[in-house]
């Protein structure tokens, strides 16, 4: 199903296998972000633009893994409330820019000149597409595209595609793992209890960041990671790098020195491992000095681009279609 405006200029094809949007609704987000989903059945991120944290009503960042929940107790009017809920893990995406030293972006502060988001059904691949222009007059186009990856069950990329179309400037790009997501979604279930982890350690290093978080009454460990590798022209480039901290969350700042017409592109890989994961003997503490479980996002450098090793040449996705008799 495509699914369009009366604003389009474009004709679209009708592909039964892209669910497509081509006007940004903030009031239709919190659906978009449920409908383009993208998971591998072990865990899945929901449709969130990857810049925006919580905002209610109109953006709610959301990972989930199979199985992983917990309980929380409540005291409401004398009374003990008790909840289990499928928690919100990390938050994976988060990422943003600003051009030398003007505001981030987000996409509820620009003029959108044009629009487009589309999740390929047959890949397991979302994409969104924003080409705007900033309070400033900076003309530029931003390009993203996602999937959880369904052979490397423990792995998810992001990768950011940025053009600068009428300026010279420094670009600063923030991404980060933000640990203080919530469960707050379900309007009837706000005023209960949604802070299921706890952060219990930041690293960053010299190839990646990690947070480790565990959830409060399940004692579940959760180790979230990510590394960035970026390209300026396809050539490989090195940015400038900084620590980006705050209370729940690490990342990096990339700076780089930009001209008109250059094409930049930022690969995040990022791993999710829980202390489920583990052989049952060593169940409990995940060893982050040794994070064999981010092995994938270290090593996972190779010249084909992320997609072609998501779905292996169509063999791991575009196979469960015909299984499933779709």
């Amino acid at each position: 199903m495509v699914v369009t405006t009366e604003t389009d200029t474009e004709t679209t094809t009708l592909d039964p296998w892209v669910l497509e949007y081509r006007e940004y609704d903030p009031d239709q987000e919190l659906l978009r972000e449920a409908l383009c989903t993208v998971g591998n059945g072990r865990f899945a991120t929901r449709a969130a633009a990857p810049e925006l944290t919580m905002v209610e009503g109109r953006h709610y960042p959301g990972t989930y893994a199979a199985g992983l929940y917990n309980r929380l107790t409540t005291e409401k009017a004398g009374r003990e409330i008790e909840d289990e809920s499928l928690v919100n893990l990390p938050n994976w995406l988060l990422l943003t820019f600003r051009i030398d030293d003007g505001p981030w972006f987000s996409i509820d502060d620009i003029e959108i000149l044009s629009f487009r988001q589309a999740l390929e059904l047959d890949r397991g691949i979302l994409l969104r597409e924003v080409r705007f222009v900033d309070d400033a007059g900076h003309e530029t186009s931003l390009s993203q595209r996602r999937f959880v990856h369904m052979t490397r069950p423990t792995v998810a990329a992001m990768e950011t595609n940025l053009r600068p179309e009428n300026w010279n400037g420094r670009l600063t790009i923030r991404s980060a793992v933000d640990g203080r997501v919530e469960n707050r979604n379900v309007a009837r279930y706000r005023d209960l209890r949604g802070n299921h982890l706890e952060v219990l350690e930041k690293i960053r290093r010299p190839d990646r960041i990690l947070l480790r978080a565990r959830t409060r009454q399940s004692r579940v460990e959760v180790v979230t990671g990510a590394r960035h590798r970026i390209w300026i022209d396809d050539e490989p480039t090195r940015a400038r790098r900084n620590l980006y901290e705050q209370d729940g969350v690490v990342g990096e700042d990339l700076v780089l020195d930009l001209e008109r017409d250059t094409d930049v592109r930022l690969e995040k890989v990022a791993s999710l491992v829980t202390s489920r994961d583990l052989p049952s003997r060593s169940r409990g503490s995940i060893p982050t000095r040794s994070s064999s479980g981010f092995r994938t996002s270290r090593t996972w450098s190779g010249s084909t681009p992320m997609p072609g090793r998501h779905y292996g040449g169509g063999s791991a996705w575009t196979s469960m279609p015909n299984r499933a008799c779709v």
